[in-house]
């Protein structure tokens, strides 16, 4: 897969490759590298031919000859004997190893570069698995991180064929049943909150008018000239942002990322503060306040009502937002269960006595910032004794029974 970039020795070619090396995926692992061409130009150019000690002829093998030239037949023998060069190319620097490699069989890969709130470009891996899904990656300076898997059908399938939109921005994704158009700023799945829109660290979307939103939608809506960055004054007016409540090192980074979130005068009014984080720090601070807590008031409307049978089994599944929190299962208020990130949070109750009723909530924490994903509310059946002893007292009092009963009784005499 190329990332195109100028001059064309500095464009990168990124690989997707069997992990670990040699092993031709027996544990089903992937590693994606990225190479220069002017890297892999360079060693087909100067490396020695493995094996090979003598003089190179005046075109070596690999060599394109120029003018009248033509490549003598000693070329061709050398390349047939030693067609491996000696040395190998590197990974780009500085890391020389692969950019990252997972428990994942990939088969197919894509890359989108987007330009972000912060004026930055990022590059954006699209990662199909054998099991039909797409790993969503961003490249940061600092490391990668898998911030969305995508189940593009309405049924799993295998995906046949995955192709990129760049000026669009879209993704195409065929099935055998099914072609589908997937959007790159679906922002909508972070609904939630500022915080999940934020901790998100998609380059694709951030926090606007009290909703997750895409940023070039946003900038293009707000900033019809592409001008989206001012000049701010040396004092930033903390109230409005409650740097003064944070620590020094949020507040430093609040201010640095401001001059990207702030409108020039003129802009549209509500469309001037976009919030978004890309290092690989969650900050959940950059957030108001206010702008979750409001959510997260505990009452009864708030929980889904289930009805169980005693000593009937029962399961309770939390949806996996992020595979970087922590979940939680609590009952009343304690804690019952923790789950692994890499398996659904389902908590299991075999038997349902009576001190399994009650309240259960799902809190998932990441960072110093937890919300409660379900809320649900277990409530025990009526006896069937009792709903028996209700229903004979309404017949007997039920005027309406009476009635009933003597119209038969009399039809019944007329046609004796």
């Amino acid at each position: 897969m190329w990332a195109a970039t100028w001059p064309w020795t500095r464009a990168l070619l990124l690989l997707l490759l069997p992990w670990p090396w040699g092993s031709r995926s027996a544990w089903g692992y992937s590693a994606v590298c990225v190479y220069t061409i002017g890297d892999i130009d360079t060693v087909f150019r100067t490396s020695k031919l493995k094996g090979y000690t003598k003089d190179m002829p005046h075109i070596r093998p690999g060599q394109c000859p120029w003018g009248r030239n033509h490549t003598p037949p000693e070329t061709f023998k050398i390349a047939d004997l030693h067609p491996a060069v000696e040395e190998r190319v590197q990974p780009v620097a500085p890391r020389n190893s692969p950019l990252f490699h997972n428990k994942n069989r990939y088969q197919k890969i894509a890359v989108h570069r987007v330009q972000a709130r912060d004026g930055h470009t990022y590059n954006v891996l699209y990662l199909v698995t054998d099991k039909g899904y797409i790993h969503k990656i961003v490249e940061m300076p600092h490391g990668v991180l898998n911030i969305l898997e995508i189940q593009p059908f309405q049924q799993p399938a295998p995906i046949l064929a995955m192709t990129l939109d760049h000026r669009r921005a879209k993704l195409y994704v065929s099935s055998p049943s099914e072609v589908v158009q997937l959007p790159m700023d679906m922002c909508e799945v972070y609904h939630r909150s500022c915080e999940s829109c934020v901790m998100a660290k998609d380059p694709y979307c951030g926090w606007a008018d009290g909703k997750c939103v895409s940023v070039k939608a946003n900038l293009r809506k707000a900033y019809p000239d592409g001008n989206c960055l001012v000049e701010l004054p040396l004092k930033l007016p903390t109230s409005s942002y409650n740097l003064a409540s944070l620590g020094p090192r949020t507040a430093k980074l609040q201010q640095c990322k401001l001059e990207h979130w702030l409108a020039p005068q003129g802009a549209p009014q509500g469309t001037g503060t976009m919030l978004q984080n890309l290092t690989l720090e969650s900050s959940p601070e950059i957030c108001p306040h206010s702008s979750f807590k409001e959510q997260e008031v505990d009452s009864l409307e708030s929980y889904r009502n289930v009805t169980v049978a005693l000593f009937s089994r029962y399961f309770l599944y939390c949806p996996t937002e992020s595979h970087a929190a922590t979940y939680k299962w609590h009952h009343n208020g304690s804690c019952i269960q923790n789950c692994s990130t890499h398996w659904p949070c389902f908590h299991f109750i075999e038997n349902v006595t009576h001190d399994r009723y009650g309240r259960y909530t799902c809190i998932s924490e990441e960072n110093g910032f937890s919300q409660t994903l379900v809320r649900e509310w277990l409530l025990k059946q009526p006896k069937p004794s009792q709903t028996l002893r209700w229903k004979s007292q309404a017949v007997a009092t039920s005027p309406s029974f009476w009635l009933g009963f003597l119209q038969v009784m009399a039809l019944a005499l007329l046609f004796q």
